[in-house]
């Protein structure tokens, strides 16, 4: 099994592992080195390799956006178990001394753009000023992103959002800065996928045409059991989903 995409079209159908190895296979599945860390443990795999090293024999191949299909995969058959992605332990004890909240605010995590080389990058992403409509005083907010601009470090610094970007090597470090809150919110992007395969209640901001995993019509995602979708109803209005966003922030600081 092989990452062909991206980041995280790999977390997302890395799950089928188990399924492959249920049938009876020896699995090796090679990704992103970025995402080696975090991947080397999942269930179902007896080889993870990074993208490049040398292959061992194998009999068959194929690339993980294809095992969908290969599984004949409906709705109702989604392998939507999580978490199936886990926390290094000695990274989660690490990410707990750095984060160190010092006070009862349920945590949040944000990320408000995805790859800028990515073909739809320009509708997915949200600049940080529109994001700071949903920064509220009632929570913790730290900054998912590894790469920030400066001028968004000085907005981050300004509306008291932790900015861990100069602490976050790979994957399995953001999995465990994940692991640290309570929710998080994120445009689609790989930062999505990885709280969501790892069971943490997850918030995704989607343009008025979203990408096919998303469907259609729904505020749910039989992928992820965690997560909820928050849509564009009009091409590019961001300003009425963080509206949105912020309506149910205050439901949610209740709890």
């Amino acid at each position: 099994m092989h990452a062909e995409q991206g980041f995280g079209d790999t977390i997302q159908f890395c799950r089928y592992a188990r399924l492959v190895r249920d049938l009876g296979a020896e699995v090796i599945i090679e990704v992103q080195d970025s995402l080696f860390e975090v991947i080397k443990n999942l269930q179902g795999v007896d080889l993870v390799l990074r993208s490049g090293d040398p292959l061992p024999a194998f009999d068959y191949h194929c690339p993980l956006m294809s095992l969908p299909l290969a599984f004949k995969t409906e709705i109702d058959s989604i392998p939507a178990e999580t978490p199936y992605l886990c926390v290094d332990s000695s990274k989660k004890t690490q990410w707990s001394q750095y984060t160190n909240l010092e006070n009862a605010k349920p945590a949040i995590g944000i990320a408000w753009a995805g790859n800028p080389i990515h073909k739809n990058d320009h509708n997915r992403s949200i600049r940080f000023e529109l994001m700071q409509k949903i920064l509220s005083d009632e929570f913790n907010w730290l900054c998912l992103q590894k790469n920030i601009a400066s001028t968004e470090r000085e907005m981050l610094e300004a509306v008291k959002v932790r900015d861990y970007s100069t602490e976050l090597g790979n994957f399995a470090d953001t999995a465990a800065l994940i692991s640290q809150l309570d929710l998080i919110i994120s445009v689609d992007t790989s930062v999505a996928h990885l709280a969501g395969s790892l069971g943490k209640p997850t918030w995704v901001l989607l343009p008025h045409v979203p990408d096919f995993r998303w469907m259609w019509d729904r505020d749910d995602s039989p992928w992820y059991p965690t997560m909820r979708l928050f849509r564009q109803t009009v091409p590019g209005d961001w300003d009425s989903v963080l509206s949105e966003v912020s309506d149910e922030l205050q439901k949610f600081s209740k709890f």
